[in-house]
């Protein structure tokens, strides 16, 4: 079975063309303004013409790969100007990774027929001669199949290349050739994942491009559209944890206040479960003053187990960390998911949970308590006002002085 992956052509909001994980790598491995374009955009968001400079080549040849990210859903785009996100920072990341040890040359030539990179892996250590006797067609279609001169002309390759050496009757991979099948095998298996898991992806913030995206193999996505809006947010509130108070300790990130988030763990906080928040300091206009929602915000920060910290900026993507058992992952907030079909990731993988503790611990250092927040925030204000009024002091000063010169 190939490895293509459903786009635009059966979904038209997932993406605009039938992408397979091996095209993006032979994309990525064959064309120098491809990865430059990539790299540019997520130095900084900007226009066509912005991207092209940073990246050092021509407008005319980095449209062409902008407009194709866009309709990947890989960018997202503002009128003019392109966004960097999620997807585009984990692929860079992923690509670079890729090539620290191997050449992108290496990669294309893999990338270039579907079975290359599983009949490189095969000749490891097999004891005969003959093409007609080497089988890497689990995973290929039959248009994909090699026949037994493509075999053989693919094997010359393959030594000529250094890859594969061969003593007496046996073949095996030499240690380049394993470094070459480990990184294109693991590039392609990410960029499986970018793909499919591109509608949560897309809402995160370029800061998680060290997310280790081949975790995800094993994760539940569940993908919410304008059809079934809701859908993500009620596999939230069904988790175990949630609906039946599983966890003692709770870490994460929460970029908005939503009293169906609060009612679903009003119990767990009546429960006196431990919950350690960040929050971007932009909420702090949010939290509610009057209602129910007053009464609940009021009980929630008059909560011993429960500790707030507040984030100078914006948080990098909605996480929810149970214990060490489990992580959910998703978009910041409702106004920063996209319309068409925004995702969220479940996964009990332990990679991926020590990657979000590594995350939260990370904007954990740069957070404080809300008081101490304020108080930060009044100094800064303060001196901000002194320092305009000794600008001001300064130059009435000076005016004073000119008009007495006069």
């Amino acid at each position: 079975m190939s490895r293509t992956l459903p786009t635009a052509s059966s979904d038209p909001r997932a993406s605009a063309d039938l992408v397979s994980p091996r095209t993006v790598v032979r994309e990525l491995s064959r064309n120098q303004v491809c990865v430059a374009v990539l790299e540019a955009l997520n130095e900084e968001r900007g226009t066509a013409t912005d991207i092209a400079n940073r990246g050092d080549v021509s407008r005319q040849t980095a449209q062409p790969w902008l407009k194709t990210f866009r309709e990947r859903r890989w960018v997202e785009q503002e009128q003019s100007v392109y966004i960097p996100t999620g997807v585009s920072a984990i692929l860079q990341h992923q690509y670079d990774t890729a090539t620290e040890d191997v050449t992108a040359d290496s990669l294309a030539y893999l990338a270039g027929a579907a079975y290359r990179g599983p009949l490189l892996q095969e000749f490891d250590s097999v004891e005969t001669m003959s093409p007609t006797e080497i089988d890497c067609t689990d995973n290929l279609s039959d248009e994909e199949s090699p026949s037994p001169s493509t075999i053989s002309r693919a094997r010359a390759k393959f030594e000529s290349h250094g890859w594969l050496t061969r003593e007496g009757t046996s073949y095996q991979l030499t240690t380049q050739g394993e470094r070459v099948v480990e990184s294109y095998e693991t590039l392609l298996t990410a960029c499986e994942q970018i793909i499919d898991k591109t509608p949560t992806l897309r809402d995160l913030d370029p800061a998680v491009a060290e997310l280790p995206v081949h975790t995800l193999q094993d994760a539940t996505q569940v993908v919410s559209t304008p059809d079934s809006p809701f859908d993500a947010v009620n596999a939230f509130f069904k988790l175990p944890e949630v609906e039946h108070l599983a966890f003692e300790r709770l870490r994460g990130f929460n970029s908005f206040f939503d009293m169906r988030y609060a009612r679903a763990f009003e119990p767990a906080i009546d429960a006196g479960k431990q919950m350690e928040l960040i929050m971007p300091a932009s909420m702090m206009s949010e939290i509610p003053t009057s209602g129910a929602e007053a009464q609940f915000a009021q009980k929630c920060m008059g909560a011993e187990h429960i500790q707030s910290q507040m984030y100078p900026g914006e948080l990098p993507a909605g996480l929810t960390v149970f214990d060490r058992d489990r992580v959910a992952i998703g978009a910041r907030g409702p106004a920063r998911a996209n319309k068409e079909r925004a995702g969220s990731i479940y996964s009990a993988n332990e990679e991926l949970i020590e990657w979000a503790l590594d995350l939260y611990d990370t904007y954990r250092v740069d957070s404080e308590p809300p008081l101490r927040h304020l108080f930060t925030r009044i100094r800064e204000y303060g001196a901000d006002m002194l320092q305009t009024v000794r600008e001001y002091s300064q130059s009435d000063s000076a005016d004073q002085s000119v008009v007495s010169d006069d």
